[in-house]
C-alpha cells in the first residue's frame, strides 16, 4: 500500500474528517492553520513525508530562525496542535511505532492510545470555545472595534462559494460606502 504522507495529504484529511462530522469544524480549522503557518519551515523531504518530521527539531529550527514572523509561545500551541492533527492522520499508536526509511521516529507526544485523538480534538474545541464563543462562528474584527460574525461556513467551502458570499456583502455597500 503506497500511502501518501505528504503536508497535502494532511490538510486534505483534516477538510474530510470536518466535512465527514468525525472532527469538530473548530478543531478541524485550528490543527489546519497550524499546519499551514508551521509548514513555512518545513524541510522538503518532511513536507513530502510527514513521518520523517521530528517536531522538537522544528520548534528549534524556528525559533533559531531569523525571519521568523511566529511568536514563542504561538510556536509551541502550533506545534501541540500539529501534534495532534498528526497523531490523528497517522493513525495514533500504530503510527507512532512505525519508523520512516530513513530511520527517523514518527512525531510524538505522550504515549496514548486512538481514543487520544477523540479527548485532544473534544480538549481543542473547549480551549477554542473558552472565549464563550461558539466554534461554529467565525469573528472578523472591523475598523472601529466592530466585528462581523460568520455562521455556518461549511469545512469544506470554495472558492466560488466564498467569491459569491462575498459579492452578496458588496451588495450592501451604498455609493457613499457605507452599508445601506
Amino acid at each position: 500500500m503506497n500511502q501518501d504522507y505528504s503536508r497535502a495529504s494532511l490538510l486534505a484529511f483534516l477538510r474530510e474528517e470536518s466535512v465527514g462530522g468525525r472532527l469538530h469544524p473548530a478543531t478541524a480549522r485550528s490543527w489546519r492553520k497550524a499546519t499551514e503557518a508551521l509548514s513555512a519551515y518545513l524541510e522538503e523531504p518532511e513536507q513530502n513525508d510527514l513521518r520523517t518530521l521530528s517536531l522538537p527539531d522544528l520548534v528549534q529550527r524556528i525559533h533559531d530562525a531569523k525571519d521568523r514572523e511566529l511568536r514563542d509561545e504561538l510556536v509551541e500551541l502550533y506545534a501541540q496542535r500539529l501534534q495532534a492533527a498528526l497523531e490523528a492522520f497517522l493513525g495514533g499508536a500504530t503510527a507512532r511505532s512505525q519508523r520512516s526509511e530513513s530511520g527517523a521516529t514518527v512525531p510524538r507526544g505522550n504515549p496514548v492510545g486512538p481514543e487520544s485523538v477523540a479527548e485532544a480534538s473534544a480538549l481543542e474545541a473547549v480551549s477554542l470555545a473558552f472565549d464563550h464563543q461558539r466554534g461554529d462562528v467565525v469573528p472578523i474584527p472591523l475598523e472601529g472595534g466592530r466585528v462581523v460574525f460568520l455562521h455556518g461556513l461549511p469545512g469544506d467551502l470554495s472558492a466560488r462559494d466564498a467569491r459569491r458570499i462575498s459579492r452578496i456583502v458588496e451588495a450592501y455597500i451604498s455609493d457613499d460606502g457605507y452599508a445601506q
